[in-house]
């Protein structure tokens, strides 16, 4: 129960709330390896107050996003890339607070779009592979590139099956109910004084993913073009249906 009502939580916050704006920019050349840049920014009033809760729910329980820190700091990215043996290579890393914000800037190189692949192992602060989805650039019949990044994993990704994750949760450590039911209280009390704040976000937070292309764009779902780079832009809001797959059409 006491998961349960922290991933609800953590969807509260995170997913409905948006209290992250994320840009992304991949660039491609010809050879198809490029680099990919991320930008997140974590509205500091709301991220300080998961971290709050967090600590109000008790170590036993893990509550998606308040491990942030962690999941982007410098040296955690760089041991998991050698931990993973990946082609992704860390090109270029800031990070920085601002009066509203937590801003991560992380840039990593790669070979091949397929190294993309990896992202999971490297964004994952617990080991696992939380796939961000896949990136492909793939020549057609007609002789032009089709590029294609969708936020869904790979078909052929192995993923963890909800009843081998149930069987690595077993054996929970005993809790204390009236201490228990005590923290979720104050959880509680604590989302009703941030509801207003986060519908508020939830109307602002936007994602934006780019892609720098080797040549002339000639068929895009992209929201606009500038040259050889698409840009696919919406409000999280706007993604409440399921996520796009976002294509562009290339000739080189």
């Amino acid at each position: 129960m006491r998961r349960i009502f922290a991933l609800f939580l953590a969807a509260a916050l995170l997913s409905l709330a948006g209290c992250v704006n994320y840009q992304e920019t991949v660039k491609l050349d010809k050879s198809g390896s490029g680099t990919i840049a991320m930008h997140y920014a974590f509205n500091k009033a709301l991220m300080d107050k998961l971290q709050e809760v967090s600590k109000q729910l008790g170590e036993d329980a893990e509550v998606p996003g308040a491990d942030v820190e962690d999941m982007l700091d410098r040296k955690s990215l760089e041991d998991r890339l050698k931990k993973a043996k990946s082609n992704l290579k860390l090109v270029n890393y800031q990070n920085k607070t601002t009066e509203d914000e937590y801003v991560y800037e992380v840039t990593l190189s790669f070979k091949n779009p397929k190294d993309l692949g990896d992202l999971g192992k490297v964004l994952s602060s617990k080991g696992g592979n939380q796939t961000p989805g896949a990136v492909t650039f793939v020549k057609q019949d007609e002789g032009t590139w089709l590029y294609t990044r969708s936020l869904e994993p790979p078909e052929d990704e192995e993923t963890e099956t909800e009843e081998e994750e149930s069987e690595a949760e077993e054996t929970p450590k005993p809790l204390d109910k009236a201490k228990s039911m005590e923290n979720m209280g104050k959880v509680m009390a604590a989302m009703g004084d941030m509801m207003q704040t986060m519908m508020m976000e939830a109307q602002k937070a936007t994602v934006r993913f780019s892609a720098e292309l080797p040549g002339k764009i000639v068929e895009t779902n992209a929201t606009r073009t500038e040259g050889n780079t698409a840009i696919w832009e919406y409000k999280l809001m706007e993604m409440q249906g399921g996520p796009p797959v976002m294509t562009a059409k290339v000739k080189l």
